[in-house]
Formats: C-alpha cells, structure tokens, sequence
C-alpha cells in the first residue's frame, strides 16, 4: 500500500502544450464560418429545389384537373344536346300535333339547345382543347340554328298548301343535324380523348 500512498502525492505529468501559431485561430474560424456557410447556402438552394418541383406539381395537377374538368362538362352538355335531339326526333316521329303545337315544341327544344351553347361558350377551355372546343361549339350551334330554321319552316312544310321551299329548307337543316353529329364525334372527341 505505501506505493499507493507514494502516487497520490506525486505530481501528474505534465502534457506539453502544443504552441500554436498566432494566425491559426483566425484562419480555422474563417474556414469554420465558410463551412457553415456552404452548408447552409446547400440547404437553401435544396429547399428552393423542393418549393419549385411542389409548385410544378400543384401546377401540373391543376392543369390535369381542368382538362378533366372540361371534359366532363363537355360531355354533360352534349349528352343533354343528345336528349334534346331525341325529343325532336320522337316528336317528328309522332306527329298528331298541329302546326303551332309542332312549332312552338321545337322552339322549346330550340331554346334549350340554345342554353346549352351559351354554357359551352362559358366554359374554362384549356389550351390544349382549343381546337377540340371549337369543333363542340361549332356541332352546338349548328344544333341550334338548325332547330331555329325548322321552327320557322314548319307551319308552312305543315299547312294545307305546303311550300316546296319550307319542305326543302327542312331538309338541308336535317343535313346540317347531322353534320353536327359527325363534327362532333369525328372531330371534337377524338381530339379530347387524343389530349
């Protein structure tokens, strides 16, 4: 035990203490302030990176969306323009009505498909769709003025004396039904379902 006794009044060895050079304190600071520096000059440009490819994604859903969006409405509107062409026809089919009855159940078919192009014309169109709107809008309109023209025609092809004119006029306004349906489907919707 007294070599126990011997070191605890012992002296610890002295650690010679490195001499330093007077401009290293100041330089290892200056490359720890640009270490920091870069580092966060690192994190910043990282974040920029993520806010831009989050807002270009927000951007490209939004985008996604509003197609999807005009096709659906697109579509709504077609169908019920499709419904209204149903009722004209069945009403062509089922005659049993008189001239004004028959004139004024297709203005009412008229006036309806007349509201249905002032909601296409409403619609937020997507860039892409441009060609494809302005194909839907056109089958639209001709719908209409079609539906317009027959209206008048009408209770003259219907009267006792029917005009060969009102009858002929009647018939290039069928023509011009049909074109809508096949601008329409031929031109309008391959384009959406292409986009």
């Amino acid at each position: 035990m007294a070599f126990l006794d011997e070191e605890e009044g012992a002296p610890p060895p002295e650690v010679p203490e490195r001499p330093r050079r007077p401009e290293d304190g100041p330089r290892r600071k200056r490359q720890q302030y640009l270490v920091r520096r870069l580092i966060g000059v690192g994190v910043g440009i990282a974040f920029l990176i993520l806010v831009v490819l989050a807002f270009r994604g927000c951007l490209e859903a939004r985008k996604e969306r509003g197609i999807t969006n005009y096709v659906t409405d697109v579509g709504t509107i077609m169908s019920e323009s499709e419904q209204a062409g149903g009722r004209f026809f069945d009403l062509l089919e089922g005659g049993g009505s008189t001239p004004k009855e028959f004139e004024s159940q297709i203005r009412l078919i008229r006036g309806s498909s007349a509201t249905l192009v002032d909601r296409a014309e409403d619609l937020d169109v997507p860039g892409q769709m441009s060609e494809a709107n302005e194909a839907a809008l056109l089958a639209l309109k001709l719908r209409r003025d079609a539906l317009e023209r027959i209206a008048d025609s009408a209770p003259a092809a219907l009267a006792d004396a029917e005009t060969t004119e009102a009858i002929e006029t009647i018939v290039n306004q069928m023509s011009a039904l049909y074109s809508s349906d096949v601008l329409y489907s031929q031109v309008a919707a391959p384009e959406m379902r292409d986009v």
